[in-house]
């Protein structure tokens, strides 16, 4: 082998590039602007369609143009975007009561599964891929407030929403309780119940989210504040309430139910689970909020806690990510690397924060980017100089994502908002990976190099380092913005 082709293989085997904080590509904002205080607007769910778009929900109180079919009060706000995020359609859902939309899903037909709260009532509607009602449909019991947080489908197309129950007179486990986790089976042809699940204990749990088993049955996680009843699992010694998690059949009954504490001694130590979602092992990542210690990474009040399962319901890893401030994870979604992106909201400007600044101030969306073992890669506040949240995000292309959320902030990030709060922002990071490196000839050239090797400038390349097979290094190079490094000498 000559030296000439020798060099080109190791460079392009081993170049490496650090990460960089993900920067803002584009930000849109949708519906009417909030003129006073109790004005409502917000996006709460996304998921990729078959199309290559992007489906949008929430809810708004604005009248606009986008506002299609607006009833008045509170509707369910649905946004349908291309590929470009360029607006397709846009409607309101709903009725002369207060309405709105927490979760969407895309069911393997194209139609759209819409789940969310009318009144104090569990909200179901389903729609055609233009947004067209098929059915829709409340669900509900006069005898107490009822409040939908997720929805999923199942394997036999059946769906089922997850929230709480807090009708007062719902007896279970021969207790009276207050607030209870509560799963609804909707057949999905008509909307009518197939069948109901009340889980619980004598004190308050909440049911915040759903995802369907491999069994043809289905995992629902949310808030634990019982030590009775179907909680088993959980003990006062550790906080006030603990993440809780179920696995049920394809009758609702419990398999398995599980409770994750945390070993310390805090006050008001409330941990939570936020959302879960299945993974490319056949586990499970559980996110939410919750307290610490020192073994988990925590590191302020309460942090992004995020829990892995293994398939088999074992505890693979735990991490706390966050400021020394209130952090709260709210959704998740794994990468095609792997890893997962994690996104909620933050009060901290320190800590693990990578860009603390005096003009974000209140509360900011954070994007937290884990590894597949939860190791930090990279992370970013997103906000102004009011309130802001993202409330969940997709993965666009690698290293290329859609979040959605609220801002009530009209500067810095979100100075084009105009006072319209329903919130979208495509995030993207300049990490390159090898398969990059090695489909993108411009990035290192000449190919092969005699004496100087030149790195593109749209790489923000911050450290270079060359061996041979055996692992000895011949060059190396450390700095910001590398562009050239020299090789005649290897």
């Amino acid at each position: 082998m000559n030296k000439l082709s020798f060099v080109f293989f190791l460079i392009i085997s081993s170049v490496s590039v650090t990460a960089q904080n993900p920067i803002v590509d584009s930000t849109y904002f949708f519906g009417g602007a909030t003129t006073g205080s109790f004005d409502i607007s917000y996006a709460r769910a996304v998921q990729k369609t078959m199309d290559g778009g992007y489906i949008i929900a929430g809810a708004t109180s604005v009248p606009h143009v986008q506002a299609v079919n607006y009833h008045g009060s509170m509707d369910g706000f649905v946004v349908k975007l291309n590929s470009a995020l360029e607006l397709e359609w846009s409607r309101c859902y709903g009725s002369n009561l207060s309405e709105d939309i927490v979760d969407i899903k895309q069911d393997n037909v194209g139609n759209y599964i819409l789940a969310g709260n009318s009144g104090a009532n569990f909200y179901v509607v389903k729609t055609d891929n233009n947004g067209n009602v098929i059915w829709e449909t409340i669900y509900g019991n006069p005898v107490g407030p009822e409040i939908c947080k997720s929805i999923d489908i199942l394997s036999d197309g059946s769906i089922i929403v997850a929230g709480t129950n807090t009708e007062y007179d719902a007896p279970l486990n021969g207790t009276t309780n207050t607030y209870n986790i509560s799963v609804i089976k909707i057949n999905p042809q008509t909307g009518a119940v197939v069948n109901q699940y009340i889980y619980g204990g004598s004190r308050h749990d909440y049911g915040n989210s759903i995802v369907a088993s491999n069994n043809g049955g289905f995992f629902v996680a949310g808030q634990t504040f019982s030590s009775s009843g179907d909680v088993t699992c959980r003990s006062y010694a550790y906080c006030e309430s603990d993440f809780f998690l179920i696995s049920a059949d394809s009758n609702g009954n419990i398999i398995d139910s599980d409770c994750f504490a945390v070993t310390s001694n805090f006050a008001n130590n409330f941990n939570l689970v936020n959302k879960i979602i299945n993974t490319s092992d056949g586990g499970q990542l559980l996110l939410g909020k919750g307290r610490g210690n020192g073994n988990t990474g925590a590191v302020g009040q309460q942090d992004f806690r995020a829990i892995k399962i293994d398939a088999n319901g074992l505890v693979q890893w735990e991490k706390h990510y966050g400021g020394y401030e209130n952090d709260e994870g709210i959704s998740a979604k794994q990468t095609s690397d792997g890893g997962y992106i994690l996104v909620g909201k933050t009060s901290s400007n320190s800590g693990q924060i990578s860009n603390p600044s005096s003009y974000y101030v209140s509360q900011d969306g954070w994007i937290v980017k884990i590894s597949a073992t939860g190791v930090l890669e990279w992370n970013r506040k997103i906000g102004g100089g009011s309130i802001d949240e993202f409330f969940d995000v997709e993965e666009m292309s690698p290293n290329e994502f859609i979040v959605v959320g609220e801002t009530r902030s009209t500067n810095f990030d979100c100075a084009t908002s105009g006072g319209r709060r329903f919130w979208v922002s495509k995030i993207s990071n300049s990490l390159l990976s090898t398969s990059d490196q090695n489909s993108n000839t411009n990035f290192i050239y000449p190919n092969p190099a005699n004496n100087i090797l030149y790195l593109s400038e749209s790489f923000h390349v911050t450290e270079v380092f060359i061996s041979d097979m055996s692992g000895r290094k011949l060059i190396y190079k450390k700095a910001e913005g590398i562009t050239q490094v020299y090789v005649s000498a290897m």
